[in-house]
C-alpha cells in the first residue's frame, strides 16, 4: 500500500536554502553547461535554472518537514538530488511533480553523469 503525503508542516521555501556556489559544482559535475533532461547545451548557466531531480515541496510533503532545518537545507544542496534544466522544463513541465507524475522527457533513468 502507498501511503498518502502528509504534510506535517507549513512549507517554507526558505527552510531549504543552498549557497549559489553550488552551480558551479553542478556544472563541474555535469562536465559542462547541459540538461540531462532534455540533452540541450546552454552558452551560460544563465539559461538555466538548478534543478531539484525530487522538488523540494514534494519532499517535504513525502516526509522531511519533520526534518531539523540543517536536514533540509542539507538535502536543498545534496549535489545526488541537483542538475540543471531549462526554464520551461522545470518550471511549467516538472515544476513540483514527483517521479509517479513526471520523468524527464530524454532518459526515463540518468544512471550518472555522463555528458551526452
Amino acid at each position: 500500500m502507498i501511503a498518502r503525503e502528509a504534510r506535517c508542516s507549513p512549507y517554507d521555501r526558505g527552510d531549504y536554502s543552498y549557497p549559489a556556489s553550488v552551480e558551479a559544482e553542478i556544472v563541474a559535475l555535469l562536465g559542462g553547461i547541459w540538461s540531462p533532461y532534455t540533452g540541450e547545451r546552454f552558452a551560460s548557466v544563465r539559461e538555466t535554472d538548478i534543478e531539484h531531480m525530487v522538488a523540494l515541496s514534494e519532499a517535504h510533503d513525502s516526509g522531511a518537514c519533520a526534518w531539523s532545518v540543517e536536514r533540509r537545507r542539507a538535502f536543498a544542496r545534496d549535489l545526488d538530488n541537483l542538475t540543471l534544466a531549462d526554464p520551461d522544463t522545470n518550471r511549467r513541465d516538472k515544476s513540483a511533480l514527483d517521479a509517479a507524475d513526471w520523468m524527464p522527457p530524454r532518459s526515463r533513468c540518468v544512471a550518472g553523469r555522463e555528458n551526452p
